[in-house]
């Protein structure tokens, strides 16, 4: 049902619409038909139930394909995702200007940190643009991109009203885990190292490393936290898909993705009731990796670190003594020609995009925005923290307080897996994460003991 009576007067003119487009369908191509009918689709949905919407989203986040040339400094495609992201956006920012109760920026302890954030990165990149330092139009993109994922936060935030809602949205984020899942798998043995679904022949392992690893670490919370699932068939189900993820994790070979893996492990063991539990396996997995270990995975491992010889040689870095392979070697030197250009603009960097492609969350920030950027990303990254930490330990709720929990040792995952990656970047990570995002700080919203959880958040609102 729609969720506003006036919305059926809005439908009135969406369904001719609908009509209109559908006959102009027969004179392109397949592809762009596809695109204009989901986009519609999208469009309608959001206006009948914003919920829709976000199932939708949802599915698509890892499930949908790539076509045409990205405008980016570091190359890449454009997916059906980035286009159904931005008419959603849109199309729930025209209801909420239509309907004011709908209020698009409600308070949240992280709006003052996410303002601060978009502000330089605008007033940078616009700079950077000035300097011709930026091509506009990528640097615009980007800088538009970013802003597209906060406020999926703030729509799905304002969408939250009970319980019931996350366990839903939950819920459709892991069936969409569980296609990705099968996905990946059916890669073997055609791919050497196993990628997100629809990504053409080379793809992006380091992509799906940070899926699974973020996800693995809120589902983990769900699995060891009890009375969170009461069907054991449903325990077991998602415990078979989490193995099952951690398996594929391995076959992507990404060695950013398993080195953030080690925090999650880690805060486990250190929060979590079930220490013990996560212990005791970890060491089990630890002392018999080599012997069950795909061969590959081994192989992986030890070219990381295996010193070559002739020409190969010249071609390593080494750390602390370590020679490392050509691939890691290469990015440890970009990161070195990074912090040799930094001085030149060191107080807002050369701009979204305005420098070249760099394969590293942090030091991209530090390069692109300067010191100011690269502090108020680590002070938006410290509130989203704080803020859900403050809700893990004042949530009553079994399955909110599990989440709230996984979001947080996810957080900091990704944050490990950004010091080798774009993480933060990535549509195919950063759409889920937003989205549990808005789902854990709503939480205070839908949870008994929300007042007071409330009254807390609201008082660092105001420092």
């Amino acid at each position: 049902m729609p969720e506003n009576k006036s919305d059926i007067y809005v439908l009135l003119f969406a369904i001719p619409l609908a009509l209109i487009v559908s006959f102009a369908l027969i004179n392109i191509s397949i592809q762009s038909a596809v695109l204009i009918i989901v986009g519609v689709v999208g469009i309608i949905l959001t206006l009948i139930n914003t919920d829709y919407a976000i199932y939708m989203l949802i599915l698509s986040m890892l499930l949908s394909p790539e076509f045409g040339a990205r405008p980016s400094g570091g190359g890449g495609m454009i997916r059906f995702d980035d286009l159904l992201l931005t008419v959603i956006v849109f199309t729930w920012l025209a209801k909420a200007a239509i309907y004011e109760e709908l209020n698009i920026f409600k308070k949240t302890p992280i709006n003052s940190a996410i303002g601060i954030y978009i502000l330089i990165c605008i007033i940078s990149t616009g700079i950077g643009i000035i300097r011709n330092d930026v091509n506009i139009f990528s640097g615009s993109f980007f800088v538009l991109k970013y802003i597209e994922y906060f406020i999926l936060f703030f729509m799905v935030y304002n969408q939250i009203r009970s319980k019931e809602q996350i366990k839903k949205y939950y819920f459709v984020l892991n069936l969409t885990f569980i296609f990705v899942i099968i996905i990946a798998l059916s890669q073997l043995p055609a791919r050497e190292r196993l990628t997100t679904p629809f990504e053409g022949k080379t793809g992006e392992p380091n992509t799906l490393g940070g899926y699974l690893v973020f996800l693995i670490a809120v589902n983990l919370s769900v699995l060891l936290t009890s009375d969170v699932i009461e069907s054991k068939y449903l325990k077991w189900g998602l415990l078979v898909i989490n193995v099952a993820g951690v398996f594929v994790l391995l076959m992507t070979k990404s060695r950013g993705s398993w080195v953030a893996s080690v925090p999650v492990v880690i805060g486990y063991i250190m929060i979590h009731e079930s220490r013990t539990i996560v212990l005791i396996f970890s060491v089990i997995l630890l002392v018999l990796s080599p012997f069950i270990m795909p061969d590959s995975v081994i192989e992986r491992v030890k070219y990381t670190f295996e010193q070559r010889r002739g020409y190969g040689k010249t071609l390593q870095e080494e750390v602390a003594g370590i020679p490392l392979d050509p691939s890691a070697s290469q990015r440890i030197r970009s990161w070195e020609t990074a912090f040799e250009e930094y001085p030149k603009h060191p107080i807002l960097g050369y701009g979204i995009t305005g420098w070249r492609f760099l394969d590293a969350q942090f030091i991209r920030v530090l390069i692109e925005t300067g010191i100011i950027g690269l502090a108020a990303f680590l002070f938006l990254l410290s509130k989203l923290l704080s803020t859900t930490w403050t809700i893990y330990r004042d949530s009553e709720d079994e399955l909110l307080h599990a989440l709230a929990l996984g979001f947080f040792i996810g957080t900091i995952a990704l944050m490990t897996h950004g010091l080798g990656a774009n993480t933060f970047i990535i549509i195919r990570i950063m759409e889920p994460f937003w989205l549990m995002a808005a789902i854990v700080l709503s939480i205070p919203k839908v949870s008994e003991k929300g007042e007071k959880i409330q009254q807390e958040l609201n008082m660092k609102i105001t420092k």
